[in-house]
């Protein structure tokens, strides 16, 4: 997959400080995940992780934003072991003292550049609304993403990539040893229908992500976490966990988390507004969608009235909705697309390479890291696929390196439950001396792996 930077010789503005994602080789997981979407809510946890498994301590969020927040210290998985030792005694997470954060939202910057309409590329038009409900990325969150303002979101101008920052929320503390978030709300956000936005909009939200009898593919994951929500008066909420962890922020930073106005969609789920549907669309966020031609093009307008002083810079932007991967490579390389909305661009790596080469020195493509992933799926009820016999049989013989070297030119990762090279995986190395992942130092398959005669 690949992201791609632009500098156009018309549409100058904030394409140079604005990296854009152009996904290759990624085209069927929107799909596949938008199937599922009911099947994931179905199967959403239920059981909150142990305490001891996911506690650590925590620090207020506070400094200028751009300031990243700093990431957790993970402990070495190297454990000393002896028949006579005594259990390790848990140490208390500190008490957070803190008056309170200073500047977490995105301000902006002397050095941005305004005005101009910037036409972009998406991948397949939209499934549907409810961002609650959203279960893929390219066709659901994307779209619904430039009209929406979730709590906190991912800082993108600094290069940590776990940093957040406050989206709709001014700043928050942590306290009670880390089970309990406070967040403050600015006085001055309005909807875009002019009704100004509250606490009780903050915990009507968090409330609808907690729903278990309606789908919450990606929003529903914050369940376990999350014990109750409550207002302490009309610009601040207090959100207390069933334990302490950092995945509660990280999962509320992404872009499945969006508030809605409890006023526009209604508190009785059986008379609440359908927010599948694009008529009843209503956001507090930069932009406002002004027009949508069905697999053409969705146009947005800046939000006159926003809430963050000096955004956004751009007037406006239009998603082009191309999905055939030959036209889209096209209608970069014409310059009629400058960027992508999403990082599935419907691109294989061949492409994407094509067009890095042929862009040379205007544009960038980038292949990003194991965000994505593409899967033989299985139907594990249906014979013989219900057998576990076969199930591992195939683990062992599908020759993974191959097919990565037709798909993925060189760029793939190998497959594994779990990217490799990160901090909480085993390395490629590793992952290569494992049973199903093997081959022979020419790059054929280990003969111990490739299927044999019974008896």
């Amino acid at each position: 997959m690949a992201k791609l930077l632009w500098r156009p010789g018309t549409l100058l503005l904030s394409l140079l400080v604005l990296v854009a994602l152009l996904a290759v080789a990624c085209s069927s997981s929107d799909a596949v995940e938008e199937e599922a979407e009911e099947e994931a809510a179905a199967a959403a946890p239920t059981t909150a992780p142990t305490a001891e498994a996911e506690s650590q301590d925590q620090t207020s969020t506070t400094g200028e934003s751009n300031t990243p927040t700093p990431q957790p210290q993970i402990a070495s998985t190297e454990v000393a072991m002896t028949s006579g030792s005594a259990d390790p005694t848990a140490t208390p997470a500190p008490e957070v003292q803190s008056s309170g954060p200073e500047a977490a939202q995105a301000t902006a910057k002397p050095e941005g550049k305004y005005g101009g309409t910037i036409d972009m590329h998406v991948a397949g038009n939209v499934a549907h609304w409810n961002i609650m409900e959203c279960g893929s990325g390219g066709t659901c969150m994307s779209p619904t993403a430039p009209f929406s303002n979730g709590l906190v979101h991912y800082n993108g101008e600094t290069p940590e990539p776990l940093d957040i920052r406050g989206d709709l929320a001014t700043g928050w503390t942590v306290s009670e040893g880390g089970t309990r978030y406070v967040f403050d709300l600015p006085d001055d956000a309005r909807w875009h229908d002019g009704v100004q936005i509250t606490s009780s909009d903050v915990v009507f939200s968090i409330n609808e992500m907690l729903r278990t009898d309606v789908p919450r593919p990606r929003s529903g994951q914050i369940r376990p976490y999350v014990k109750e929500v409550t207002a302490l008066g009309d610009y601040q909420v207090q959100v207390d966990l069933n334990f302490a962890s950092s995945a509660f922020l990280a999962f509320m930073a992404l872009d499945f988390m969006k508030m809605w106005p409890q006023h526009h969609v209604g508190t009785d789920p059986a008379t609440q507004k359908n927010m599948r549907l694009e008529e009843n669309i209503l956001g507090s966020g930069p932009f406002e969608m002004v027009e949508h031609d069905k697999d053409v093009v969705y146009k947005w307008e800046k939000n006159q009235d926003y809430f963050k002083d000096g955004l956004p810079y751009f007037d406006g932007m239009n998603y082009y909705i191309i999905n055939d991967s030959s036209s889209i490579v096209a209608a970069y390389k014409a310059e009629q697309v400058l960027m992508t909305v999403y990082l599935n661009s419907n691109m294989n790596v061949r492409e994407g390479k094509e067009l890095q080469d042929h862009r040379e020195g205007k544009g960038r493509v980038f292949f990003a890291g194991p965000t994505l992933w593409h899967a033989m799926l299985i139907n594990t009820e249906a014979e013989p696929f219900n057998d576990v016999r076969v199930r591992r049989a195939l683990n062992l013989i599908l020759h993974r390196q191959a097919f990565n070297e037709i798909f993925g030119a060189g760029e793939y990762l190998i497959g594994s439950p779990l990217p490799p090279d990160q901090w909480f995986g085993r390395t490629t190395e590793e992952w290569l001396e494992r049973p199903g992942l093997r081959q022979t130092a020419e790059g054929d398959k280990h003969p111990d792996e490739s299927p044999r005669p019974s008896g």
